[in-house]
């Protein structure tokens, strides 16, 4: 049966979604931001009764806001209605994976309905004329959870395919009860009965598999333990990576350190065989490689720098990403660059592409490889040179690295969107190194702010030229909105650069509704893509859109990226601000009618900006936002991000957190605009107290603030996931800035 929301007439729609969704009414509690409640996730209790409130509280006052005062229906109403439609004809499918002849996905039977999933191929050189369906979810699969399961990992067998596929079991009513490995033959579209398969395992933000051979697998997973059990590391994921044989107990092959991060975890192949490659993760760019032979389970701890990071093999060699200048053997290697270690040679890299300077002189690079991809003929790179994609083909001759650049053909526009190669993703059980070592050629998408993502199909060979496969639908009219790549200078005198979308016809007057979007952590790069809600929701309303390229982001290098990270998180707050300035000084916006958002590690940084600068903005946005920065590690999970912030324990750091902390920086003496929280009570990479905090802290105060959570255990830290909570989310975010930015 389709949701409540899909068939409720518009008027009635938030009655529907606040009897259902979002709890009865009743009264809010009264609870104080240290109230030791808040830390419950649990769907009962005074926390929760609270959430409730508040969701309600938030949902009267964005549906009373009206585009027009003749309008019939709220600008809420309005919006809900226009993000259905974009949710419902946007894609139904998921992204395409090449593996051998075929090309696997996942898409939906009903695209007005996410319950029920199918797996399907087809043939590589007929893209698309004739899929074949493989698997049902949703019905056949019931541990299947959201929209798309995680792609399975592969391996040739025999003269068919046989597949691991990484499930969740969702019966439970307080979320994930337990997640599983299952074994798929694709001859005989059977699971396997005497599969590979690992059971009860808890769910993580980080669990997946590999396969050794045809009849061995390794996992990195955390088991459901006895409490008392030493399983897992301060950032709550699993300290053993283990091997199972078919038909024989797991053995566990690696100890993961308790104070890293994580492990990757790769298959590396040569005339040898194959071998087990860890990557740990000992710091945030800091790795220990060790590489161990899966027949006698011996490890060896490779002499490479702890700076690199694995990007594949080619030809029995390790491909990898320098973070930091390398100088093997007196050869001076720049950061950012790809490099090429012989299995049997690893202190004399050979270098297959380099970054240039930003400027003449400067410590930033113009470029850098966003994605690597190994192929059996070609190694092909993603590249990002100015926050715009291009794509380039490597190969060997002779001993030397040859490369081309692939051109792009029917792309409009002045600003180049972003390229994605598929199959690489280092952390799921997506990666197949060995299927695509065996792939001829490759796909990739491409999009950007106006052009909806087109997939490409590249046949192997220099001088072959990419095949437009597939088009996702336009999801709204694109003629009437403009791309500018703008640049503004830091107070230090670098250059920091924003996107800006808007109509053609917009007047530089000041008034006009902008939400300024930054991020700025993680190496995380902002480059053009298409997403319907800025065109359908935003612009064509006549809001512009603006997008920062924050240092502690990715776009220019690992210094770029450095000098905004951990103990420089001020950095990339300044930038945000200068930003900021900037759409006013240029009248594209003031005060009255800028507003700012963050999502995740962003919601810090836009948390953080308003108690630095809350002169500057008329609406503020912090989604899933880290508020606790100064106390992180006392919530579930907190360690995990020392990566990204610094240690807690750290006298550097607390001086830092005690001044950028949102939490603890809130001025009671500043008036600030109104401030919007937005989580996931199931959020698996991110405890919702730190915002249920910041928004009781931010009321004892006396400023205004709304706090919505959404209760679905699907609902991830990436968002909702069924249609009804996407919606909402959609039109609530929206209605929030239209009514505080549309101020005369």
């Amino acid at each position: 049966m389709k949701s409540a929301i899909l068939l409720a007439p518009l008027l009635a729609l938030v009655v529907t979604i606040a009897s259902t969704a979002w709890g009865a009414a009743g009264p809010t509690p009264t609870l104080s931001y240290q109230d030791p409640s808040l830390m419950d996730r649990e769907t009962t209790g005074k926390a929760h009764e609270w959430v409730v409130g508040k969701n309600r509280q938030a949902l009267e006052d964005f549906s009373s806001f009206k585009f027009h005062p003749e309008d019939g229906q709220s600008a809420y109403d309005i919006l809900a209605d226009e993000a259905k439609t974009l949710l419902t004809q946007g894609t139904s499918t998921s992204k395409p994976k090449q593996r051998g002849k075929y090309v696997y996905q996942f898409a939906l039977q009903d695209p007005s309905d996410t319950s029920s999933v199918i797996w399907r191929r087809t043939r590589v050189d007929a893209y698309g004329k004739r899929w074949e369906n493989l698997l049902t979810f949703g019905s056949r699969i019931p541990e299947w959870h959201g929209p798309w399961p995680t792609e399975p990992t592969c391996i040739p067998y025999g003269k068919s395919m046989r597949c691991l596929f990484p499930l969740e079991d969702m019966s439970g009513k307080l979320g994930p009860k337990n997640a599983a490995f299952k074994e798929y033959d694709l001859k005989r579209r059977a699971f396997v009965a005497d599969g590979l398969d690992v059971t009860d395992l808890a769910p993580s933000p980080l669990y997946y598999a590999r396969y050794v051979d045809a009849d061995t697998m390794v996992f990195f997973a955390r088991k459901n333990p006895d409490p008392s059990c030493d399983c897992v590391t301060d950032a709550q994921v699993s300290r053993f990576i283990q091997l199972k044989r078919r038909n024989q107990p797991d053995v566990t092959i690696y100890e993961v350190g308790r104070k890293s991060a994580y492990a990757d975890l790769f298959i590396v192949r040569d005339n040898a065989g194959p071998r087990i490659l860890v990557a740990e993760h000992v710091s945030q760019i800091e790795h220990r490689f060790t590489l161990i032979n899966p027949k006698t389970l011996a490890k060896r701890e490779l002499p490479i720098p702890g700076f690199l990071e694995y990007q594949g093999s080619y030809k029995n060699q390790i491909l990898a990403t320098t973070h930091q200048e390398w100088v093997p053997n007196g050869k001076k290697i720049a950061p950012g660059s790809v490099v090429a270690l012989p299995l049997d040679q690893l202190s004399d890299p050979s270098v297959i592409w380099s970054p240039s300077p930003l400027s003449p002189g400067s410590r930033y690079s113009r470029g850098l490889v966003n994605a690597v991809l190994p192929t059996r003929s070609a190694i092909y790179l993603g590249l990002i040179e100015n926050v715009q994609g291009s794509l380039l083909r490597v190969d060997l001759q002779d001993g030397q690295w040859k490369s081309s650049p692939v051109a792009l053909p029917g792309i409009p526009g002045n600003v180049r969107g972003k390229i994605q190669l598929m199959g690489i993703d280092p952390t799921s059980s997506e990666r197949d190194d060995l299927v695509n070592s065996l792939n001829d050629g490759a796909l990739f998408s491409y999009d950007d702010y106006l052009t909806p993502n087109t997939l490409f199909r590249l046949p192997d060979g220099p001088e072959s030229r990419p095949l437009v496969v597939e088009q996702a639908p336009a999801l709204f009219d694109a003629s009437q909105f403009a791309v500018e790549q703008r640049s503004t200078l830091a107070s230090d005198g670098t250059p920091i650069p924003y996107f800006l979308l808007h109509r053609k016809d917009m007047k530089l007057d000041g008034k006009n509704p902008t939400i300024l979007y930054g991020y700025g952590f993680a190496n995380a790069i902002e480059a053009p893509l298409y997403v319907g809600d800025f065109g359908k929701l935003w612009l064509a309303h006549g809001g512009a859109y603006a997008i920062a390229n924050l240092r502690g982001g990715g776009e220019f290098g690992p210094l770029w990226n450095q000098d905004g990270d951990g103990l420089q998180k001020q950095r990339s707050i300044d930038d945000f601000v200068t930003v900021a300035k900037d759409l006013i000084s240029s009248k594209i916006t003031d005060p009255k009618h800028l507003g700012i958002k963050g999502v995740s590690c962003g919601g810090f940084l836009a948390s953080a900006t308003l108690n630095q600068h809350p002169e500057l903005f008329a609406a503020v946005k912090s989604e899933v936002g880290v508020q606790d920065t100064l106390h992180m590690q006392d919530y579930p999970g907190g360690e995990l991000l020392a990566a990204w912030f610094g240690d807690p324990k750290s006298p550097e750091f607390i001086s830092v957190a005690s001044k950028t902390s949102p939490l603890q920086n809130i001025r009671a003496d500043l008036k600030y605009p109104p401030v919007f929280y937005e989580v996931r009570t199931w959020d698996k990479t991110l405890w919702p107290a730190h915002s249920r905090r910041m928004a009781l802290r931010m009321e004892e105060l006396g400023h205004p603030v709304f706090y919505t959570e959404t209760f679905s255990p699907d609902a991830e830290h990436t968002g909702p996931k069924n249609l009804k909570d996407l919606v909402t989310q959609r039109a609530m975010e929206y209605a929030f800035f239209w009514k505080y930015l549309s101020q005369k």
